[in-house]
């Protein structure tokens, strides 16, 4: 078997004309030149109308012999038909693409693009705006026989001066070239791959502060605001209070469904970290709300044993046990049996109504003490966050 394979390797070398050798495929370089039309990001998609011009490169035209033609869009000749855009939605404009055509082959390619490509939010969304792009790539061919890239003059991506954005600035486009593996075969011990040329159109968008501090925000700040009036109606009126504690509750709600208009991140960015802040000061007026609630319901239950009329009789059982307690403390005070005087009844009711005043006291205290702390708390966490991501990351 060795040998009827070296036979069969001898005449396949016999049968080669002398002086030949084995050449590679020739190198084709493709030049592009991007202008870009229209430009919109809006629920994390890139939309963009793109004119892309497609040619050889100067070095490998050799004729002046050129024509211009149009040839419908469904037409289209080697190399340019391995060339195409890397978006999830892309739709030709018109029926017909212009070619230029150089002793009978094609050299160069106009074509117009509506694509829709990708575009998520960054981690610092929305303080450092976004960074998005779209990729032109060479499918089938492999670098080493298709190589893309941008023309070499300053012109290979121009912009339409009529190009405006509703929610971003626009900074810049960045032209880049690229290379990317493909898998065509997955073996038991390797995978082989093949390289591929690209380039892509990088757009650097700017998110501008004032209109973000009114759009993500200002709108949740008013749940605080509302809860910190809250302290200013009336301290006995709980169900007054309660129902405007949970207005402001539902305004911060109301307020993050609209922010999540925007596409959602994986990440913890600086707007999910300002509805953080802002639900830990909420939640410490819940809790305040709950502790004065506690303490007036107490204030009125003293108040209502001290006059000891039209009371259940599980208040009265309340009322006895601890008008027991009080005159225990009465008797050790006074040295005597309480209960004998004839001042016994007054002086309870004297106790009831002391600790109904404490109660109120204390809960009187809490809300003016809380209407300059927790403002204080809003403040001094809103001074921290824009500190920290306006200089400290930044730097």
């Amino acid at each position: 078997m060795i040998f009827l394979l070296l036979f069969v390797i001898y005449l396949a070398n016999a049968a080669q004309p002398k002086g030949s050798t084995r050449t590679l495929p020739k190198l084709v370089i493709i030049e592009t030149r991007l202008s870009i039309e229209e430009v919109e990001v809006k629920d994390g998609v890139l939309e963009t109308t793109v004119e892309a011009v497609l040619a050889l490169a100067q070095n490998e035209l050799t004729t002046s012999n050129i024509e211009v033609l149009l040839l419908p869009v469904d037409q289209q000749q080697h190399p340019f038909t391995d060339i195409q855009f890397a978006s999830e939605e892309q739709q030709t404009i018109g029926s017909f693409r212009a070619v230029t055509k150089a002793d009978g082959r094609i050299v160069a390619m106009k074509e117009r693009k509506h694509l829709k490509t990708s575009c998520p939010l960054s981690k610092r969304f929305p303080f450092d705006g976004r960074t998005c792009e779209i990729r032109l790539t060479s499918v089938r061919q492999q670098a080493s026989s298709l190589l893309l890239r941008f023309h070499p003059s300053s012109s290979s991506i121009t912009l339409s001066p009529t190009i405006t954005t509703s929610k971003f600035h626009l900074m810049k486009v960045t032209p880049e070239s690229c290379m990317f593996d493909t898998v065509y075969a997955i073996l038991t011990d390797s995978v082989l791959s093949a390289r591929h040329s690209c380039v892509i159109a990088r757009f650097s968008f700017s998110s501008p502060l004032i209109p973000s501090l009114i759009r993500y925000f200002l709108p949740p700040l008013i749940g605080p605001f509302i809860a910190w009036l809250n302290l200013f109606t009336p301290r006995y009126n709980l169900l007054l209070r309660f129902g405007v504690l949970s207005t402001s509750i539902f305004i911060i709600f109301l307020s993050s469904l609209i922010s999540q208009s925007t596409p959602p991140s994986p990440s913890f960015t600086p707007l999910d970290q300002w509805y953080f802040i802002v639900s830990i000061v909420v939640f410490l007026f819940i809790i305040e709300f709950f502790i004065t609630s506690s303490l007036i319901y107490h204030s009125h239950k003293y108040r209502f044993m001290s006059t000891g009329n039209g009371e259940s009789p599980v208040r009265m059982k309340s009322r006895q046990r601890i008008e027991r307690k009080e005159s225990r403390k009465l008797a050790i005070s006074m040295n005597n049996d309480v209960e004998k005087s004839g001042c016994y009844s007054s002086m309870i009711s004297e106790v009831f109504l002391h600790s109904s005043d404490r109660f109120s006291l204390i809960a009187a205290r809490i809300d003016i003490t809380a209407r300059f702390a927790l403002p204080s708390i809003l403040i001094l966490l809103i001074t921290i966050f824009f500190f920290f991501h306006l200089y400290v990351l930044t730097e």
